[in-house]
């Protein structure tokens, strides 16, 4: 089911260039308003008026500036809208904006009534609706941000913990690797030790020399043998 136009948009509504102009430069909510259909429209009607509008603007059958652009922009809309799931999820998110606009409106004529003034106008709710899907679709985008964020900040911490406990492992590697050369060092010096000769305490030991000066032009060198006692 298309959507209410006005006059002189029903005037344009078939010149390429309108399209081109309504798709490129407007913000949509959801692919429904690409398509320029209501969201009780079903499968058969969404193919129609995909078709009568790529007719229009297809970048091979339109030559107008930009029509590829727009014509990108229909394409994604119409896939989303033949995708199940996601066609279901804009269906929920209308839904709840109906409920709370409902439940907004009916709070304020309460209000309203008694006050004595006018109930709020009924050719208002569109509108109130199309704005509260605005709000639910942002609410969605910050819990996704939200989760994402906690995932980035968890998996950075998980990285944190892996790196502190590699590096710990590593320190404790070095510091067996030092103490394992450390021992080696040890073993072979004891090694070393116990390979040399052993000399007895009663051992005789050679005589010393002593050299005398006799005057400053001669020197004499004479033996001393230390008795042993």
């Amino acid at each position: 089911m298309e959507i209410n136009t006005s006059k002189e948009e029903k005037e344009d509504k078939n010149l390429p260039q309108y399209h081109i102009n309504r798709i490129i430069n407007t913000k949509f909510i959801n692919p429904y308003e690409v398509l320029q259909l209501s969201f009780d429209s079903n499968d058969s009607q969404i193919k129609r008026k995909y078709k009568e509008l790529s007719l229009l603007i297809h970048p091979d059958k339109c030559k107008e500036e930009k029509s590829s652009e727009a014509f990108h922009i229909l394409d994604e809309a119409f896939k989303t809208l033949m995708n199940e799931d996601k066609k279901q999820y804009f269906k929920r998110i209308l839904r709840e904006s109906k409920e709370r606009v409902e439940m907004k409106r009916e709070k304020e004529n309460k209000i309203r009534k008694a006050k004595g003034l006018n109930f709020l106008p009924q050719d208002t709710f569109d509108d109130e609706v199309r704005e509260m899907m605005k709000v639910i679709i942002q609410e969605i985008e910050d819990k996704k941000a939200y989760s994402e964020k906690m995932k980035f900040a968890y998996k950075k911490r998980e990285r944190d913990l892996e790196e502190a406990e590699k590096e710990k492992e590593e320190r404790e590697m070095k510091k067996k690797k030092e103490w394992d050369n450390y021992r080696d060092k040890r073993v072979k010096n004891w090694n070393r030790f116990k390979a040399k000769p052993k000399r007895s305490k009663y051992e005789l030991k050679p005589p010393s020399y002593k050299t005398e000066e006799r005057n400053e032009e001669n020197k004499i060198t004479i033996f001393q043998q230390k008795s042993i006692i």
